[in-house]
């Protein structure tokens, strides 16, 4: 009897399987392509740059075994759903697969996603009306984006190598980014000088109570109090005046709920309230993903479902603690930055009636899930209600102003279930005493303050990654990698969360930004990010767009010492021929020093450190 035939699911990470299993049962054969199958080679620069860029592909050594198995799967194969994540650089893989795996002409190959791994999302994305083919635009858009960074990475790092001793660098198209935002913020820092400045305050004793209020008038304009000789002047003067209360505003203000988490807001809370890195955080989101407690997290979008709300309402509803008071009248909806992934959602739980994970999981996921529901119900919350007080005072003898602010919560709102920052709650929830409009006060206590300007804070790496996101550098899949990069090459050390370049870092940004200077600046690499969404978009050719960029950086190249391939091997040959296949011998340079090698490699994979005796 022939063997029946089953369908095919090969997804990224083999974790995923048995929830998968689950869900779809037995008419599926579920596999695991372990990430890429397939890269550009690792010693090459791999890029044809006579052939309109076009890279040159080979499977990854650890993936050649995983290769042999899905396609001895794929022959006994009835279709085959290529099920890698929902993101360009999954896309980029399934078409990667769909050329190695090399199926029968009669078995389709389809693309499907989905955001959750939960049977809802599952079952949905395996109808047919939801399959479809690999889309061509996203792949090219991440093709480009790898070519850039080959580009940039490969022929910038073996000038880093001759010019700076050390094992381990490299520059990168966007780490070199984050550290020369790093290193600037640190010269900005050295280069600050501390400015004295004055501030004068008065402690008002009214009926009922007392407050502290800043002079923040002076002879119509705002106080300018240099010196303490400035400070002590307006308080002799002062000291001559009566006071009283000449506008008392009161009013309710509301605070909206903020939105649910995107990949870079939820790194920032997780650092701020957890002390989780974001290369920590993201690992651990991707253990939620993949046993299908959040949907996918690596998004820029602050979109819900509509299934999602509904969700998130009907849990709101009938919580005991919570209930019809916390619920709006309709949905929150928040608004995504212009070039944001509306297809995706935003980052939350799948069901959102697990508050929290069992005990026995991890501890550390069970605090990232709970993060990440908190503030996805948050989000759908009531607005929180301040009761605010605006007190002006004013004195009878000269022509100044005084103010203090008050703020009571007087609902708590969305702040139920999602606290916020110590720093926010101090702020809000400063109080005044019952005070009335006309009131007369008495000073009983005079204070003149000395201040210093302050430079500018260093970044933690939540605030990096807050800082690369606003002016357009990398994106929710490359957040992470960036720090971790220049953390890991020892560009920059971390104590108590706070980034400082290393002397190393220094030299790397220096060199890099010295002799590339244009092409490592925020607003170009937003530029090439902008770019690679128009590629996605069909609104851009790959190959022109790679073009136009390789004709102003081989210039820059060029300019520091950079030879074309040919060139640098007649330049780098010692005289000697190979032994293993009679080409040139070269002085090559990498990660770890000077060694020879063979001018044919790849081909011929011939090395050695010291020179070939005749």
């Amino acid at each position: 009897m022939a063997k029946t035939k089953k369908k095919l699911l090969v997804v990224e990470s083999p974790s995923k399987i048995a929830t998968l299993r689950a869900i779809i049962g037995d008419d599926y054969l579920v596999k695991a392509s372990f990430g890429h199958v397939r890269d550009m080679p690792r010693k090459s620069l791999g890029v044809d740059l006579d052939n309109g860029f076009q890279p040159q592909y080979e499977i990854i050594s650890r993936s050649k075994k995983v290769v042999a198995e899905l396609r001895k799967a794929t022959k006994n194969a009835s279709a085959i759903f290529l099920a890698m994540d929902p993101d360009r650089e999954g896309e980029a893989i399934a078409w990667h697969l769909a050329q190695v795996l090399r199926p029968p002409k009669n078995v389709p190959v389809f693309r499907v996603t989905f955001n959750a791994i939960t049977p809802s999302a599952v079952l949905a994305a395996l109808t047919r009306e939801n399959l479809r083919f690999i889309d061509m635009d996203l792949v090219a858009a991440q093709e480009v984006r790898r070519v850039l960074d080959r580009l940039v990475g490969y022929t910038v790092s073996p000038l880093l190598w001759n010019a700076i001793e050390g094992k381990g660098l490299s520059a990168g198209r966007v780490q070199s980014v984050a550290l020369r935002v790093v290193v600037e913020r640190q010269r900005e820092i050295d280069a600050f000088v501390p400015q004295e400045y004055w501030s004068v305050a008065a402690l008002f004793k009214a009926k009922q109570g007392s407050f502290e209020a800043k002079l923040t008038q002076w002879q119509g304009n705002p106080p300018d109090l240099k010196t303490e000789s400035d400070a002590q002047a307006i308080v002799t003067i002062m000291q001559q005046g009566t006071f009283n209360i000449s506008d008392l505003q009161q009013k309710d203000r509301r605070r909206k709920p903020p939105p649910p988490f995107t990949t870079s807001t939820l790194q920032q809370a997780a650092s701020s309230r957890l002390n989780f890195s974001p290369n920590e955080t993201m690992k651990l989101a991707q253990t939620l993903y993949e046993s299908g407690h959040i949907t996918y997290m690596r998004t820029d979008s602050v979109n819900i479902s509509p299934e999602g709300q509904q969700m998130a309402r009907e849990h709101i509803l009938n919580q005991p603690q919570l209930g019809p008071g916390y619920l709006p009248d309709r949905p929150h909806k928040f608004k995504s930055k212009a070039d944001a992934q509306e297809a995706h959602e935003a980052i939350r739980p799948t069901h959102v009636d697990v508050i929290q994970l069992p005990k026995d999981d991890d501890t550390k996921a069970a605090q990232l899930y709970r993060l990440i529901w908190s503030r996805f119900v948050a989000s759908q919350m009531a607005s929180a209600i301040y009761a605010e007080t605006l007190v002006t005072v004013t004195p009878n003898n000269q022509k100044a102003i005084f103010q203090a602010k008050g703020s009571v919560l007087k609902f708590d709102g969305w702040q139920r279930v999602y606290r916020v920052e110590e720093d926010e709650e101090k702020e809000e929830a400063k109080q005044l005493p019952p005070l009335q409009k006309n009131e007369s006060l008495t000073v009983t206590e005079w204070r003149p303050r000395q201040h210093w300007t302050k430079p500018p804070k260093r970044y933690t790496e939540a605030s990096l990654i807050k800082q690369l996101e606003a002016v357009g550098v990398g994106r929710p899949s490359t957040f992470a990698g960036m720090v971790e990069t220049i953390k890991a090459r020892d560009y920059v050390t971390v104590k108590k969360k706070i980034l400082q370049p290393t002397a190393r870092g220094l030299a790397v940004n220096d060199f890099v930004v010295g002799r590339f200077d244009v092409f490592f600046e925020p607003g170009f690499t937003e530029q090439m990010e902008a770019g690679l969404d128009q590629i996605a978009h069909k609104k851009l050719k790959g190959r022109a767009f790679l073009g136009e960029f390789w004709h102003d950086f081989e210039l820059a190249l060029k300019q520091a010492g950079w030879l074309p391939d040919q060139q640098r091997q007649q330049a780098q040959q010692i005289g000697q021929d190979c032994p293993e296949c009679g080409q040139p011998l070269v002085n090559r340079n990498g990660r770890k020093g000077q060694f020879i090698g063979c001018s044919a490699y790849p081909k011929c994979r011939y090395s050695t450190d010291r020179v070939v005796e005749s």
